[in-house]
């Protein structure tokens, strides 16, 4: 018997779906990323006037636009949706490159003295 070993890009999709579906109603929609965004914006006590809370808030809301775009769909995504759709936006680059987007606006907002660099006094907890 043999055994075929999961996609591991799939799995770690998969986790992102668990982990952005907010309210665990078995979709993830705006307001999923809406509430991300938000959070970070919280963690880092963000004014939302912040160029960097604008850019997160910017951001989130085109990766979602390119996720429904990749699923076909209008509104939400099931987990399988959010998978291919999550895989797909990764590697188009037509629009967006969210794989380098992602990082790049996440690591503006937790640079919180703007030296380019990750520091200890950078978390949200210092």
């Amino acid at each position: 018997m043999t055994t075929t070993a999961r996609d591991v890009i799939s799995i770690k999709n998969e986790r992102m779906f668990d982990t952005m579906d907010a309210d665990d109603d078995g979709y993830v929609d705006s307001s999923d990323y809406q509430a991300l965004a938000d959070r970070y914006v919280q963690a880092y006590k963000l004014s939302k006037d912040d160029r960097r809370a604008r850019a997160l808030q910017a951001f989130c809301q085109m990766y979602w636009l390119e996720l429904l775009r990749h699923a076909g769909v209008q509104d939400r995504l099931t987990k399988d949706q959010f998978v291919t759709a999550s895989r797909l936006a990764s590697i188009d680059t037509s629009r967006i490159n969210v794989a380098e987007g992602t990082g790049d606006v996440i690591f503006d907002v937790i640079d919180t003295d703007g030296d380019n660099q990750i520091s200890k006094q950078s978390s949200p907890a210092s």
